[in-house]
């Protein structure tokens, strides 16, 4: 654990390094950006190191990171005091600073005695995120090369595996521990990041709101967020299998499986629907978890549009700067997680719209202009300040589809059910907040879901979402001119519209049926839920605040109307993570963050020659290995080391190249040199491709036979283990 208090430590400087940008773009808010420091500080940090790499003959080292950190900090301080702008500009207060660090290693340091218990990185997708995290630490410059398609540039949304980089070189830790720490920190930020909100939100709704509102209402966000789990759990008692608690075959797993169309046993319609939790009991260290507490971070920037774009008069000249920063926040969102980026753009603009047309009464041509030209500021630098970027990748996406099989009423409900019952609260209560209508149009809400349930239409979910989110229109200024409550409605709007767009098209990619709209309900449904989360959390605070100002007799029929129900909920939500969770560590005995561990219980002399090859190989050669299909335990190797191979998981290359020929060239190629070919036939191979080393272990005698190293006997042994493992060494 002295690598994660370690790791902690050093992550401080990062946040001093972000206070200044954090304080510049959240001054409007309550908490002045006091919880998004860390992770503009890290943006902040990794990105100059990412744009130098580029630009410059620097070397990608402990040194070389360690130097940008403190540098940016010195100077992030240093600017503070001797800029007369920001020196008088409002900062948050030590005790919410203060707060901020205490919540981040609270959450880091508890997720990596959790992770300890279970620190595989092996199964699902964790060897394509190890092999990336480890090509990038290896790379000598940048664009970082691919170590599962030698010669070539990693062609995938990266950049948040270069955070994990940076910080992995910072430490100093093996990128093993690196990986497992990642996560935590990804997870930490990410609570930090929905803690913020739910404050600043509570904050809006009510000015004079004690210290223990805001940070209560911002935990209790946090919590339900980022720590509870869908509803499937409901499912699991209903069908009595008490028996499936478990995870890989139960209801861990299971439960991001839940909007599947079957006919006839035929499968039609297969998706995904990961939540937060999930995301971090599986541990994969993936784009769209590593994004997660950007994605928070750009609904902050929603939010803060949306409150100065709600008072007085705007100029552009007065907001240029705000527009640039938040361009550059906005862009890492394409390089972290490409997804993502469209969607919070297009939540800022609503955002900014609303609170101009709704709340400011300054609506004149000017004000107008600079709002256009404000976001178009923000467009432009989010796409040049990412553009090394741009140059060098090439999207695999490949046009819009229709959606043809829709997800039925009571899977949907099952995924984002909490959030259901809070928004149709919240909307009774604002379309007639404090009257005995309210009552009655929150079971009416309640009944409309009744009859679609029953009904169970697979047009259910397109209605059921228009039809919230459309109130969720009407409620923005209703009765009164609360920004915080407007915030509440814009979210809710954003959210559940968002929801409702793979019920109508989907992104072609690389999948065809079943499969076709997997990926834009998965990615999608990942966006939905932190932003109907957060919203949730202050508008559970508000309702809470307006039963409590009713007469007791409305207090009591009001709370017998929603307290079970909510708390039903929130319990299942919650006795998810704990089942799940628990059942995730239940298949390991040993403690250790170092994720190679339980490999080398299995591969021990695979494992001990790959150690070999980290410490002799140099940055710019090639080892041979045997390769395959994804999810299985090939192209170890590489993803051990980062040195590159001739292909990796093979769909996974064919994917990010767009089915480039080249691919299935180069898995002939393997097959040949290991099985087929002649000698000098292999040799031109090995030279052809620029190979200098050949891997032959357990996984190669597997599938070319026991015989396959007698094929290599013209090649001089670099190392041989015992135990069967062979490096050869190509002349």
């Amino acid at each position: 654990m002295l690598d994660a208090v370690t790791w902690t430590a050093l992550l401080v400087p990062a946040s001093l390094a972000g206070i200044p940008l954090a304080s510049f773009a959240f001054r409007n808010l309550p908490s002045c950006g006091a919880f998004l420091a860390k992770p503009i500080g890290l943006l902040l940090v990794t990105y100059i190191g990412w744009l130098l790499l580029f630009i410059g003959p620097f070397s990608n080292d402990r040194r070389f990171h360690l130097t940008i950190l403190f540098g940016a900090a010195a100077i992030s301080i240093a600017a503070r005091y001797a800029i007369p702008g920001l020196r008088r500009m409002k900062y948050p207060t030590w005790r919410r600073i203060l707060a901020a660090e205490l919540i981040f290693a609270g959450v880091f340091l508890a997720y990596a005695v959790y992770r300890s218990r279970n620190p595989e990185i092996w199964g699902t997708e964790k060897p394509m995120d190890f092999a990336l995290l480890n090509g990038i630490i290896r790379s000598p410059n940048f664009p970082p090369q691919d170590p599962w398609f030698s010669g070539h540039t990693i062609n995938y949304y990266y950049f948040g595996y270069a955070v994990a980089s940076a910080l992995t070189w910072i430490s100093g830790v093996k990128p093993a521990v690196g990986f497992n720490l990642a996560l935590g920190t990804y997870l930490a930020l990410a609570i930090a990041g929905a803690y913020s909100l739910g404050y600043d939100l509570v904050g809006l709704i009510r000015p004079l709101a004690t210290r223990f509102a805001k940070h209560g209402i911002g935990a209790m966000t946090a919590t339900l967020v980022m720590l509870g789990g869908n509803l499937y759990v409901l499912h699991v008692i209903r069908d009595r299998n008490l028996d499936d608690f478990t995870f890989w075959r139960g209801l861990g797993w299971d439960a991001t499986r839940v909007i599947q169309l079957n006919i006839d046993g035929r499968l039609i319609d297969y998706t995904i629907n990961e939540f937060p939790v999930f995301s971090f009991i599986l541990g994969d260290l993936h784009p769209h978890v590593m994004a997660l507490p950007f994605t928070l971070l750009a609904t902050s920037v929603a939010i803060a549009w949306f409150v100065n774009w709600s008072r007085s008069r705007r100029l552009l000249r007065r907001d240029l700067a705000v527009a640039v920063l938040s361009g550059w926040l906005l862009g890492a969102l394409y390089v972290i997680n490409s997804w993502d980026f469209p969607t919070f753009l297009v939540l800022v603009t609503i955002a900014t719209v609303v609170g101009l047309v709704w709340f400011n009464p300054h609506r004149d041509w000017r004000t107008i202009l600079s709002l256009v030209l404000s976001l178009a500021v923000t467009t432009v630098v989010a796409a040049v300040a990412y553009l090394p970027f741009h140059l060098n990748f090439e999207p695999f996406a490949s046009g819009i589809g229709v959606v043809q099989s829709r997800s039925s009423i009571t899977q949907f409900l099952t995924i984002f059910g909490l959030w259901i019952l809070v928004a149709i609260a919240f909307f009774a209560y604002r379309l007639d907040a404090g009257r005995r209508r309210g009552l009655v149009l929150f079971v009416g809400g309640l009944s409309i879901v009744a009859v679609a349930w029953f009904i169970d239409n697979r047009t259910a979910v397109v209605i059921l979402c228009l039809v919230l989110a459309i109130s969720a229109m009407f409620t923005v200024r209703r009765r009164s001119a609360n920004l915080g409550l407007g915030a509440v409605s814009v979210l809710f709007f954003g959210g559940l519209g968002l929801a409702a767009i793979p019920e109508l098209v989907f992104v072609k990619d690389f999948f065809g049926p079943p499969n076709s709209r997997m990926n834009t309900v998965f990615k999608l449904y990942y966006q939905v839920w932190p932003v109907v989360g957060v919203a949730s959390g202050a508008a559970i605070y508000w309702i809470a605040a307006e039963t409590v100002r009713l007469s007791k007799a409305r207090r009591m029929i009001r709370g017998a109307a929603l307290v079970p129900i909510f708390a039903v909920l929130v319990v299942t939500s919650m006795s998810y993570s704990a089942i799940a969770g628990w059942s995730k560590t239940s298949y390991f005995d040993e403690v250790t963050l170092d994720g190679l561990a339980y490999s080398a219980d299995i591969f021990g002399a695979d494992v001990d020659a790959v150690e070999w090859l980290r410490s002799n190989v140099a940055s710019h050669e090639i080892v041979l290995e045997a390769s395959d299909m994804p999810y299985t335990r090939y192209g170890r190797v590489s993803a051990w080391t980062g040195i590159p191979t001739l292909v990796g998981w093979v769909q996974h290359e064919q994917l990010w190249r767009n089915m480039n020929p080249l691919v299935a060239d180069r898995v002939e190629a393997i097959d040949g040199i290991y099985s087929t070919a002649t000698v000098e036939e292999a040799l031109n191979l090995l030279h052809k491709y620029r190979i200098n080393y050949v891997f032959v272990g357990s996984l190669e005698r597997d599938k070319y036979g026991p015989d396959v190293i007698r094929r290599f006997s013209f090649l001089p042994v670099a190392i041989e283990v015992p135990g069967g493992a062979v490096i050869y060494r190509v002349p």
